[in-house]
């Protein structure tokens, strides 16, 4: 089956979104759609409804407008709605997401692609997990210099009128919903959102730390630092550390030097990985994934779409 896609959106995110579908056997790209700019390229429209008649849309515009195109196209459109995080950016518009039918809930797709991640994959891999014994605490740190860049104060990523939190619903939310989905709700957090590079009106950098039912994690995402991917999953006998484009176990927690004090655990376990690739990986595997169930007429299971909500409440609340 060649599946007809349209997408909502056309440049930044958009056209990454695009160049990927276009490397996708039977998928056609029927549509690109912008509600009033005139684009000088193929397929390009100013008439939403043009979109009705694929298999599936993809919403790849500004946060502040999923909402509405959810909501257009549920009422008019047929097929399967492929939606960037975070979902929305209010509420009440959680709340009117939240109640709708399964049926509707199986055709929207949000796009949280570090489910199909380094870290959901270590999360997922009780063989690992099973040296490292209960999980105590993990912490994530993603940084890079963006802020300092030409062109980052008049970027929609710099813009604090309608888009404050930026760096936190940009990047951190990708980690916090996947915490949320293997942990469960948060019971206490402390969130410290700051602007560091003086360069636009938007936080750069923010610290989020929770606290769920089992374990403690920490998240540090920042635009105004140099380049750092680092992950740590610190449990009752091991360690594992991202860093580096290497993943490092240590184990056992009962190691000691000749005094008998404790001392840092051995390393038992050295692995390349690609954590500058990290994100294009991930975000065609999530593509995949959608195709999947538009190419075999499948609904997406509706507690997908209630944890995607889960974590974008839980967002909303921290970013008031």
């Amino acid at each position: 089956m060649k599946i007809i896609i349209g997408v909502i959106g056309y440049r930044n995110h958009a056209l990454r979104i695009i160049d990927l579908l276009s490397h996708k056997k039977n998928v056609s790209l029927a549509r690109i759609y912008h509600p009033d700019k005139k684009l000088d390229i193929p397929a390009a429209t100013n008439k939403l409804g043009d979109l009705y008649d694929c298999n599936a849309v993809v919403i790849a515009s500004p946060n502040e407008t999923h909402f509405g195109y959810i909501s257009d196209l549920l009422g008019h459109f047929k097929g399967y709605i492929f939606c960037e995080k975070p979902p929305v950016c209010k509420m009440s518009h959680i709340e009117k997401l939240s109640v709708l039918p399964d049926a509707d809930k199986g055709r929207v797709y949000f796009n949280y692609n570090f489910r199909f991640g380094i870290l959901n994959g270590i999360l997922n891999d009780h063989r690992r997990l099973k040296k490292l014994g209960d999980l105590r605490y993990i912490s994530v740190s993603r940084s890079h210099g963006l802020a300092y860049k030409k062109g980052f104060a008049g970027s929609w990523r710099a813009d604090g009128k309608h888009n404050l939190h930026s760096i936190t619903e940009t990047v951190a939310i990708h980690y916090l919903d996947l915490l949320m989905l293997h942990f469960g709700p948060v019971k206490n957090y402390f969130y410290s959102p700051s602007a560091e590079a003086g360069n636009g009106s938007a936080y750069d950098t923010a610290l989020l730390s929770l606290e769920f039912d089992k374990i403690r994690a920490s998240i540090f995402t920042s635009y105004a630092c140099p380049h750092s991917d680092e992950t740590l999953l610190l449990g009752e006998n091991g360690i594992l550390k991202i860093a580096e484009e290497k993943l490092r176990i240590y184990h056992p927690r009962d190691t000691f030097d000749s005094a008998g004090f404790f001392k840092n655990p051995p390393l038992i376990e050295k692995k390349a990985v690609s954590m500058t690739s990290e994100y294009a990986n991930s975000l065609s595997l999530s593509l995949d994934f959608f195709l999947s169930h538009v190419r075999k007429g499948i609904k997406f299971d509706p507690r997908l779409f209630n944890n995607s909500l889960a974590s974008n409440r839980f967002l909303l609340q921290i970013c008031k």
